[in-house]
């Protein structure tokens, strides 16, 4: 309720203070005229001014004593500067002036109109519009469900964002809420004995977790002693040191786990209780701590059908594989990472999916499950053959080295466990030092464990040197430090290129990041400035359609009348109309140059004979002009700015005479040094000098790295000669291919991979019949049912803690129901990125535990259990 009311409550804000909002479009709400800034900003204060007379809500002004709290009205622009694009020359001063400056910060009050007047914005400098007032409401709802209500404090911030100067102002609701306890208040009937009643049953919920958690430190504080015990009798009497694994068997994990849901349920429940006594408003914090505190208590149930032999594979075989896990996580990981700064950098300006590197991983995280494939490659953006040929490249190699390798080993991987568990489990685990002790059995004088075998070589000196430069030559860097003390150069040398060539790519990948939203954002407000009733989303691959003469002759006149509103600064080279006919595909064309725009002769040339169009004879009409802008976001990333040409198409396609128009809108982007320039503050050039050095560096580090790794197989080469000319003189024998191949590092070989990972999934097609298939469901079912038991805890413990923690927050985790339907949906491989997509990230903590979750949950069930239940299925098909 407490968050449903903070959502709600910023939904209302923005339809009411945001002119023409609707919902489910923050992303693309922007303003692209003059008019439309001042319209927005009249609005919100109007709407402010009225807003006991039209909110349907609680809402009120806060007041400060007797007097109530101003909106206040903050523009910033740069301080003093003159932008020229049309001349690709700017003087610019990149210190921001805020609103604590006189004439700068305006105050409207509650209901006693405005004090001051807004001026007039200067456009070219502006780099945000702020207008900043408080709100307070009571959240009553909280009644019905027997709950002393609490007092929210909103600030609301409405910002104008000019930071890109793109042509396109995006404009943003931000709702700050702080809770607080009502001062004076007064509920008639039963809520204060309800509120006693919970805090009493949490109470003794928290007596009940501390009285758990004193009886398992007892029990792991005992399990310590009794180890120093053995491991004393066992050093004095066999004077062996017991192995780590031995000793951390007297470590119970499950009483470990259960302190943690003990502690977790304490401090949450404590928190519930201060919540429901007003002293405290932290509900993300406990309903993270009491969500994973249930989940924990889920996962412990397993303790308890583990005692039943059959019951326990599950864990048993997680256990075992855990090690293995990690260590193949760790290697799979830098496959994955790699991928993820590699699409970011490249692919991130083009395709909505890789616009940050949470969302990266996000995006591969699903294709590797096999969700939403064909919308990744459609998504997509031609705007590049060269970046829609790699993002093809791409997608391919990861999908197929991911899902029919990296998965294909890390099956094999939890098979092979469960296999060696099983087989365990029927002929008995092997006995460890512990366990033989325990059954009084001793060690055998004669199996060899402990024997310390030493053998000397009679090799002569020339064949024991050898062998002594190759056994050095194949050591990895650590056993040649210890073996020589040789620092290993290249090993450090690798990891410093890795962090320096890491950094550079972030840095580039944030700066190409800012060039290509610039390009994007001038397209949408061109679009909106010259595309008369364009609706902001293109129809399938045209902008918009039209299907009457008059709309086709509003639409062409719409964009030279605009065009002429930007002719004294914009427009280059002038509005070059063409138009093409059939008959021999005869062409006409017009040119209306930036001083005719404004002037008689332009109504001469519109009056001509050239606009009495013929549409039964119609092709197309064209319309091109050159816009020129300044990329002056980069100031804020300290960095210089571009100059961007824009060369703009607007295309009336007539070829199917079918009726319909189709408006094509196409912009090619020139990016070209500025001629004149001069930035009042020096830290940019600074800035950019140091990356200059930066990059320096890397290339110098990347020179050193090849020429030790060239030297290396230099050495190698040369070391494989003495190796068959020796073999060949001792031994009469040639060195055979594979073995000469061994010298060759293929970590040492730094080439560019070209060729394109294909890998053909080949469908085995298994003709059972379906007697088989019967006998085989007949034999694993009880198998199944076990394991499904197991399994059943975990399922229960996620969807308890999803439901508490993430259900104020996503759709699919509002109630325990959904929350299942949800898991299984995600357990099968579907919807994935939605449902990462999805999360509100109202809360950074909240936000954070949601991909804890979700990754955690999508890896264990479909990479392990999933596993594991599929080869229980099959194994009674072995025989």
């Amino acid at each position: 309720m407490v968050v449903a009311f903070k959502e709600e409550n910023t939904v209302a804000f923005k339809h009411l203070f945001l002119k023409g909002y609707m919902d489910r479009m923050d992303d693309t709400y922007a303003v692209y005229t003059q008019r439309d800034v001042y319209d927005q900003i009249f609005f919100a204060i109007n709407q402010y001014l009225q807003l006991p007379n039209i909110s349907v809500g609680n809402h009120a002004y806060e007041k400060r004593g007797a007097e109530e709290t101003p909106l206040a009205v903050c523009q910033q622009f740069y301080k003093r500067g003159i932008i020229c694009p049309g001349n690709d020359t700017f003087d610019i001063d990149p210190e921001i002036v805020t609103g604590d400056e006189p004439n700068l910060f305006y105050q409207f009050f509650g209901r006693t109109g405005p004090t001051f007047l807004i001026n007039s914005l200067k456009t070219l400098q502006l780099v945000a519009v702020q207008l900043m007032f408080n709100l307070k409401a009571i959240n009553l709802q909280t009644v019905r469900h027997h709950e002393l209500p609490d007092c929210y404090d909103f600030t609301l911030r409405i910002v104008f964002d000019n930071k890109a100067h793109s042509g396109r102002i995006k404009i943003s609701l931000d709702n700050d809420i702080a809770i607080r306890e009502c001062k004076d208040w007064h509920v008639s009937g039963s809520i204060q004995k309800n509120t006693h009643y919970m805090m009493i049953f949490d109470a003794f919920v928290i007596l009940t977790c501390l009285a758990s958690l004193i009886l398992c430190t007892r029990s792991v504080i005992k399990g310590i002693w009794l180890q120093r015990e053995f491991v004393s009798f066992f050093l004095y009497y066999y004077k062996k040191e017991v192995s780590f694994s031995d000793q951390m068997e007297f470590v119970n994990g499950w009483y470990i786990l259960i302190m943690v849901s003990d502690v977790l349920t304490i401090v949450g429940s404590t928190l519930k209780m201060e919540i429901q006594a007003k002293s405290l408003t932290s509900y993300d914090v406990c309903s993270i701590l009491l969500g994973i505190s249930t989940m924990l208590v889920w996962l412990g149930v397993i303790r308890y059908l583990g005692f039943f032999q059959k019951y326990n594979l599950l864990i048993l075989t997680l256990r075992a594989a855990l090690p293995n896990v990690m260590r193949f996580c760790c290697c799979a990981a830098m496959i994955y990472l790699g991928y993820c700064f590699c699409g970011w950098i490249v692919l991130g300006p083009y395709h909505v999916k890789f616009r940050t590197l949470n969302m990266v991983s996000e995006c591969l995280f699903s294709l590797i499950n096999g969700d939403d494939m064909f919308a990744t490659f459609a998504q997509m953006q031609q705007k590049s053959y060269l970046v829609w040929l790699f993002s093809r490249i791409y997608l391919y190699s990861f999908i197929s080295l991911f899902i029919y390798m990296v998965l294909s080993l890390f099956i094999a991987l939890i098979t092979d466990t469960y296999e060696t568990v099983k087989h365990y489990q029927q002929d008995g685990f092997p006995e460890t030092e512990l366990r033989r002790f325990i059954s009084q059995c001793k060690d055998s004088p004669s199996s060899g464990k402990y024997r310390n075998m030493m053998t000397q070589s009679d090799l002569d000196l020339k064949e024991k040197a050898l062998k002594e430069d190759l056994k050095f030559y194949f050591m990895n860097p650590c056993e040649k430090y210890r073996a020589r003390r040789q620092i290993p150069w290249k090993l450090a040398l690798q990891i410093l290129k890795i962090l320096m060539v890491t950094t550079q790519l972030v840095f580039f990948g944030l700066s190409n990041q800012l060039v290509v939203s610039f390009k994007e954002e001038n397209i949408v407000a061109f679009k909106h400035l010259f595309l008369k009733g364009y609706s902001g989303t293109d129809e399938d691959d045209y902008s918009c359609s039209i299907y009457t003469q008059q709309d086709a002759y509003d639409s062409i006149f719409y964009v030279i009348n605009q065009a002429s509103k930007k002719a004294k600064c914009f427009i280059e080279s002038g509005l070059l109309l063409y138009a093409a006919l059939t008959s021999f595909a005869r062409s006409e064309c017009i040119l209306l140059k930036p001083k005719e725009l404004t002037d008689k002769k332009a109504e001469l040339k519109l009056n001509s004979s050239f606009f009495n169009l013929e549409f039964y004879r119609l092709i197309q009409v064209e319309i091109s002009f050159k816009l020129k802008g300044i990329a002056l976001q980069t100031i804020h990333a300290r960095e210089l700015p571009d100059c961007y040409a824009f060369q703009n198409t607007i295309t009336f396609n007539n070829r199917a005479h079918s009726g319909k128009i189709k408006i094509y809108f196409d912009s090619d982007t020139d990016i070209q040094e500025c001629k004149d320039w001069h930035i009042f503050n020096s830290v940019l050039q600074k800035n950019t000098q140091y990356v200059l050095v930066f990059d320096g560096f890397v290339i110098l580090s990347c020179l050193a790295s090849l020429i030790l790794c060239t030297r290396s197989i230099v050495l190698a080469w040369r070391l494989q000669k003495r190796f068959v000319n020796f073999f060949l003189e001792k031994y009469k024998r040639r060195v055979c291919y594979a073995d000469r191949l061994e010298f060759l590092n293929g970590w040492y070989v730094l080439v560019i991979i070209s060729d394109v990972m294909t890998i053909v999934g080949s469908i085995l097609k298994m003709e059972i019949k379906a007697k088989v298939l019967i006998l085989t469901m007949q034999a694993s079912l009880p198998k199944v049912l076990r394991f499904c038991c197991c399994a059943g805890m975990i399922y229960l413990g996620y969807t308890f803690c999803g439901w508490i923690v993430l259900g104020p927050y996503h759709e699919k985790f509002e109630d325990l129901n959904t929350v299942a339907e949800c898991l299984f949906s995600l357990v099968n491989g579907d919807d994935m990125f939605a449902t990462f997509a999805q999360i509100q990230q109202k809360s950074s903590l909240v936000w954070m535990f949601s991909r804890l979750y979700l990754y955690s949950f999508i890896s264990l069930f479909i990479y392990m259990i999933l596993s594991l239940l599929l080869h229980s299925l099959l194994t009674p098909m072995t025989p």
